[in-house]
Order: structure tokens, then sequence, then C-alpha cells
């Protein structure tokens, strides 16, 4: 089974490049660490191309900007359940194109669900189109975003291990 770990954004659009700077600092820093069957994916502004990325069985670890009114730089985690509630308003925003609701309903129509999916979200400041470079508070936010990502990853290993003990 794999795990995926997606970083979304724009490197030209200020704080939108959070999730690929997240990745870029997972390469970098950790790669290493990381479980063999972990692959490491800047995927940019996927749009409905996200759904291209896993398949059935894998676990998908989404790491985007979001604007959802709390203060800049709060790392937030979102499951699967939480993002299928259109009632609980617009965690995720839709910069990118198809927004990740829409790709995620898509994907529940068509039968392409990730096995799980954790949407691990930065928010962001502004994503000022032209402008490259984070804010100061985003760009403080990538070691605890970095690290709520291997968090996932751990949770993620110890289901793998205690479903083979059950089975």
């Amino acid at each position: 089974m794999r795990q995926l770990v997606l970083g979304c954004g724009n490197l030209f659009a200020a704080d939108d490049a959070i999730g690929l700077k997240v990745i870029q600092y997972l390469k970098e820093h950790l790669q290493s660490e990381l479980p063999a069957n972990t692959l490491l994916i800047e995927a940019g502004t996927p749009g409905i191309n996200l759904l291209d990325y896993w398949q059935a069985g894998d676990r998908v670890i989404l790491v985007d900007a979001v604007q959802s009114g709390m203060p800049v730089g709060t790392v937030q985690r979102f499951e699967l359940k939480d993002l299928t509630s259109r009632s609980r308003g617009k965690l995720v925003r839709d910069a990118h194109g198809l927004g990740i609701l829409d790709a995620l309903d898509l994907a529940r129509l068509t039968g392409n669900l990730p096995a799980s999916l954790t949407i691990i979200g930065i928010e962001i400041q502004d994503e000022e189109p032209f402008q490259v470079g984070l804010s100061p508070v985003v760009e403080a936010a990538i070691v605890p975003a970095t690290q709520a990502v291997l968090e996932e990853l751990a949770d993620l290993a110890e289901m793998a291990f205690d479903r083979r003990l059950c089975s």
C-alpha cells in the first residue's frame, strides 16, 4: 500500500505555495527517514487532475493552503469526513480551479476515493498572484506542518502494523 504526500499550491502566488514548500522541506531534510512506500509529490495546482495521483488502496496526505478564518500560520488537520459536509463551510478554498471538495465529490461519484485521505491545511495570509515567497508567519509554519505530516505517516504505519497483527 502506497502512502502519498501531495503538496498543492502555486509558487507564484505568495502564501499559496506553502504545500509545495512543505514537500520541498521533506525532500531536502527528511526523505531518508520516511517509510519506503511513501511518495512525496509536488502536485502544483492540479484541479481535476488531483484524482489521477492516487489509486483506490492508497493512503493520501494532502498539504495545502487554507482560508478558514483561523489565525494565519495555523496548521489544521481535516479528515475526509470533515470535507464531505458542505454545511461545515468552506474549509479548503477553491484557488486551484476545481476545489478540493469538488474533486472529492467527483472521486466519490466515480469510485476513485483513496483508502484514506487527510488534509494538512496551513492558514494563509494572502495569495497575491505574481508574488514569489511566503509571508513570514506562513513560512514559520513549514516545520509545524512538516511535523503534522510525519505524525500522519506514523499513524498510517501503526494502522498497517495493527492490521498485520490481526490477520
